[in-house]
């Protein structure tokens, strides 16, 4: 019996779960009782279903520093140490197909999707993530603490702080401080 419910493994879901460490990429199937197998970079664990995915965040316009409510996700602290190196108005929002990134010290653009499974940023995790843009070109995930060439500390020092509702513990985007 999984998890204490009714619904019970059988082989077929045991075999399915291990059909996916023969895959050539990661994925994952669902399993009774609100679990789930998933393989990704050789490993395969058996979770509880990911909750539906959070809305996407409402975007946000930010016309200069200061301080914005974002609704279901808490304050946002905006600054620059340089102003005019800052392409106002900036966006608070979730990523988008097709937005790129060219991250500070980086050679050229990528798009952020591939950035963001380059450094094994769970799927899960990356609809999540707040996105600071402008247009279609992301200047910043303060979550990762990461910047776009020229917005860093070494440029106009631009600074995102993220306090979440609740009072959880903030995450900032300076100094390439993050949290991977």
């Amino acid at each position: 019996n999984a998890a204490g419910s009714g619904a019970r493994l059988e082989a077929k879901h045991v075999d399915s779960a291990l059909a996916l460490t023969r895959r050539a990429g990661p994925g994952r199937i669902a399993l009774p009782a609100g679990l789930e197998a998933r393989c990704r970079y050789g490993v395969l664990e058996v979770v509880s279903r990911p909750p539906a995915a959070r809305p996407a965040a409402a975007e946000l316009v930010v016309g200069g520093p200061g301080r914005y409510v974002l609704p279901s996700r808490g304050t946002v602290d905006v600054a620059a140490r340089d102003e005019g190196a800052v392409p106002w108005p900036l966006s608070l929002r979730s990523r988008r197909p097709g937005d790129r990134f060219r991250p500070e010290g980086g050679a050229g653009t990528k798009k952020l999707k591939s950035w963001l499974i380059d450094r094994k940023v769970p799927l899960e995790a990356r609809d999540a993530l707040l996105v600071v843009a402008a247009g279609d070109r992301v200047l910043a995930v303060p979550e990762l603490g990461v910047f776009a060439e020229g917005l860093g500390p070494s440029g106009a020092g631009l600074i995102v702080r993220v306090s979440p509702e609740g009072g959880g513990p903030p995450t900032a985007c300076k100094r390439g401080a993050g949290l991977l």
